[in-house]
């Protein structure tokens, strides 16, 4: 199968990328943030891809380092989440924040964060919780859910919010530090 592609980009969108590589096009779904890495066309790049294989149609899924592309793989491995759907949780949040709420069983971060059903959520934090075996010790992911809400309170948009949130530093604890930080930021654009 297809683990790497490395080439030229002849075409840029939301969600997706056209690589051209020995004068074959391929379309790589990846997420808005890897997508708009691109500064121009015919930029050359490397992606780390997954193959989805249905009975209709082939789907190759990019991710900029393997770490990502593990974690998707790890996501589509419990029932019900397909590759698109686990493409659309890694676009909502960043993977090793997406692994602590995972090991914390932090409910209200998937749910408010990756923009998960409660019954999803559980699933996944069922079924990924020793799989990952990352340690949920210092998590602030609780917290961030009532950041988020704060933050499209005072009119910023749901996803400037979220990558804000993303942003912050890990060494923040406090609550009103790490909104008062993401405001910072979002008045700094």
């Amino acid at each position: 199968m297809i683990s790497k592609i490395t080439g030229k980009v002849i075409e840029q969108g939301l969600g997706h990328l056209v690589i051209e590589t020995a004068g074959i096009g391929y379309l790589v779904r990846t997420t808005p943030e890897n997508a708009s890495k691109i500064l121009n066309h015919g930029q050359d790049i490397s992606l780390w891809t997954y193959l989805a294989v249905r009975e209709d149609a082939l789907d190759l899924y990019g991710f900029s380092n393997k770490s990502e592309l593990d974690f998707f793989k790890n996501l589509i491995s419990v029932q019900g989440i397909g590759p698109k759907t686990a493409l659309n949780i890694l676009s909502r949040g960043n993977v090793e924040r997406l692994k602590d709420a995972i090991a914390s069983s932090d409910k209200d971060y998937l749910i408010k964060m990756a923009g998960l059903g409660k019954k999803m959520t559980e699933k996944i934090i069922l079924e990924l919780q020793n799989k990952l075996g990352v340690e949920g010790s210092e998590n602030q992911s609780s917290k961030d859910g009532d950041i988020l809400d704060a933050l499209k309170a005072l009119g910023y948009k749901d996803q400037e919010s979220r990558l804000a949130i993303e942003k912050l530093p890990r060494n923040l604890k406090e609550e009103k530090d790490r909104l008062k930080t993401a405001l910072q930021m979002l008045n700094s654009k």
